[in-house]
């Protein structure tokens, strides 16, 4: 019973100020993720997009998830040095499924 007032208060308090993290130009989406831990794939513009693949790392640590947060380290400093992303993702996708098809965005 604890536990669903405490989550309950919790809800309440970020949908109480979500809108003003939100309100913020170019990079108030990428804060409130950060903040809430909440991901929108509308979230609008992504002005620093390795800053939302970084934001992610403290999550995927803590629930013992190496793998994607490896991924996500690569790929926030590949952004962050100006490094191609899609390509490589695309082509490691390829090699794990095994499926050419995949180079090219394919399902």
């Amino acid at each position: 019973m604890a536990g669903d007032k405490d989550e309950r208060k919790k809800k309440l308090i970020m949908g109480a100020f979500s809108q003003y993290f939100e309100a913020i130009p170019f990079f108030g989406n990428d804060l409130f993720a950060a903040v809430s831990g909440k991901y929108f794939g509308y979230g609008g513009v992504k002005i620093f997009p390795a800053i939302d693949y970084l934001t992610r790392l403290p999550a995927q640590i803590k629930a013992e998830n190496y793998e994607d947060a490896a991924v996500n380290l690569l790929k926030g400093a590949a952004f962050g040095a100006g490094l191609p992303v899609s390509g490589p993702t695309k082509a490691a996708k390829a090699i794990k499924t095994k499926e050419l098809r995949a180079i090219l965005g394919w399902k």
